[in-house]
């Protein structure tokens, strides 16, 4: 919308579309506005179908199939310095209302118990990383995730590498999990993502 992207301080409005798919089969629809290029604001809507039973999670007293969706507004601050890199993400969700469940609704994503009506989730995530090249990234990702109603709780914190060869993106992490449904325990992770086009901003 403004400034040149020679400096960090232009400022865009972005729309996007997201699909993704584990055991959930998730559409997200956003719009991102930038002031300046290194802190910005995203509302949007997600649909997110779960396809499969939670391993984690009693799928007797909870509802872990059927749809699950949500309104969020995310607040987004990034920074680099030389070959040092890091972000950090809050974001508030609101989850559709369901007067016709009475079980409580179990999240994949997050492994944890959903409240059946009017429930709200806060997320924090904070990334620090250093670029070893221009291609490959490490560094440590810490998440903190709690509901209001149901009052759960998750946290990560993994050490990851990323390696980008032309469109595509490799990312693997290993740390430590834990959720209210699931006690504490070891994380491994694997991220593909292929980009076609190179987007505005980050």
């Amino acid at each position: 919308l403004w400034g040149e992207t020679s400096n960090p301080f232009y400022g865009y409005l972005r729309p996007s579309l997201t699909m993704a798919s584990s055991s959930t089969l998730t559409g997200k629809a956003a719009l991102d506005f930038y002031p300046v290029s290194f802190f910005g604001v995203s509302i949007g809507k997600s649909y997110n179908n779960r396809l499969a039973d939670l391993p984690s999670i009693d799928c007797e007293k909870a509802d872990c199939r059927d749809w699950l969706n949500d309104s969020f507004i995310q607040a987004r601050l990034l920074g680099k310095y030389e070959s040092f890199l890091g972000s950090i993400v809050y974001e508030k969700k609101m989850y559709d209302h369901n007067d016709d469940k009475a079980k409580a609704f179990g999240d994949g994503s997050n492994v944890i118990l959903l409240a059946p009506v009017d429930e709200v989730s806060e997320m924090w995530e904070a990334i620090f990383g250093y670029s070893l090249t221009e291609h490959i990234t490490v560094g440590v990702n810490a998440q903190y995730f709690r509901t209001h109603k149901s009052d759960e709780r998750e946290e990560v914190q993994l050490l990851f590498a990323k390696k980008e060869i032309q469109e595509w993106a490799y990312t693997v992490g290993v740390g430590r999990f834990s959720a209210s449904q699931f006690g504490v325990g070891p994380e491994i992770a694997f991220i593909a993502t292929w980009t076609g086009l190179k987007k505005i901003g980050h």
